[in-house]
């Protein structure tokens, strides 16, 4: 219980520790600029919209040449709606991007080499995220656990066209198990995302890596991911209490106001905790390569300013990856 405790110390302490850097700011900037900009773009596309239906019923004088303005104006708004789906698009993979930077800055930090941030791995890494949410929910990894969904799956169906409440219960029972059954899953391939960035390995590699380093682990790493991130949320969460209460006492004196204000106040705080969160996560992932004996142990972690030219060399895999084994070595200087 005392390493535990520790441990969720050492992420939270980690986890703030970002505000003494510089090039963190660099990254909570783009972060800012990127809600920014999509906070434009969504009240730009409302204000177009409701000026189109205006003009609409205002410019033209018969029946017939409404309707034609108004399809006009609905078939750019479909434009408009798909133009805002692509743009979303790019503001999740900028944001990916920017929390990529982030938790390799991090590792960095912990004394561990990462592998250039790029555009095309950004890409590699949505996938790999698609391919981890695959895994979970159809027990890809174990496939024993997926009888209990589709035992769910099929007492519900017997239900539906039986109406016997003993199958409605059994398909809640199962159901609500095989949820545990996906969290469990979600745990075990929890350091998949972070792996990725620490070496040049493929998506299947990166799984197998989380998979082997969460054996028998699992309750502790989601204990730690867990309380480390709670931990953290609710620290910010007091630190903001104060102006919150200011913004609350606005918004009842002046409405319209004190709603500008409050969305203002989260674009501008909102990245503070999702950072420090990454940071923390990144702390507990440093413990769990410890637990393997893949680095060196350390002293309770907080800020290093070590630069990255002085930091030990990543680790590398000298055979292929494998669910079972994985042996490693340092890169020679």
């Amino acid at each position: 219980m005392g390493e535990f405790i520790q441990d969720i110390v050492d992420a939270v302490k980690f986890g703030f520790s970002w505000l003494q850097d510089r090039e963190v700011w660099k990254y909570y900037v783009g972060f800012v600029f990127l809600q920014l900009l999509l906070v434009g773009l969504i009240i730009g596309a409302i204000v177009a919209f409701v000026a189109g239906m205006a003009v609409t019923g205002t410019t033209y004088g018969s029946y017939g040449a409404a309707q034609a303005g108004a399809a006009f104006w609905l078939a750019l708004g479909a434009g408009a709606i798909l133009l805002f789906v692509v743009v979303l698009l790019l503001f999740i993979f900028f944001a990916m991007y920017l929390s990529l930077l982030v938790m390799a800055h991090a590792m960095n930090q912990k004394g561990i080499a990462t592998i250039p941030i790029t555009f095309r791995k950004t890409l590699s890494y949505l996938w790999l995220n698609f391919i981890v949410f695959l895994y979970s929910v159809f027990s890809w990894k174990d496939k024993r656990f997926l009888a209990v969904g589709l035992g769910a799956l099929l007492s519900f169906l017997v239900f539906a066209a039986s109406r016997n409440w003993f199958f409605l219960l059994l398909g809640l029972l199962l159901g609500t198990t095989y949820f545990f059954v996906v969290m469990y899953m979600g745990v075990r391939l929890n350091f998949s995302t972070i792996a990725f960035i620490q070496e040049e390995i493929s998506v299947s590699e990166a799984i197998a890596v989380s998979w082997k380093m969460t054996e028998n682990r699992a309750l502790g790493v989601f204990a730690r991911v867990a309380g480390s991130t709670i931990t953290v949320s609710v620290l910010i969460a007091l630190i903001l209490l104060i102006p919150k209460v200011f913004i609350f006492i606005l918004k009842l004196a002046l409405p319209l106001l004190g709603i500008f204000v409050e969305q203002g106040f989260d674009i501008l705080t909102s990245p503070i905790s999702s950072i420090a969160t990454l940071y923390a996560y990144t702390s507990i992932y440093f413990v769990y390569l410890q637990l393997h004996g893949l680095v060196e142990k350390q002293a309770p972690s907080g800020f290093s300013a070590t630069a990255p030219e002085a930091m030990p060399a990543a680790l590398e895999p000298v055979e292929p990856v494998s669910p079972t084994k994985r042996t490693v070595r340092r890169k020679k200087a």
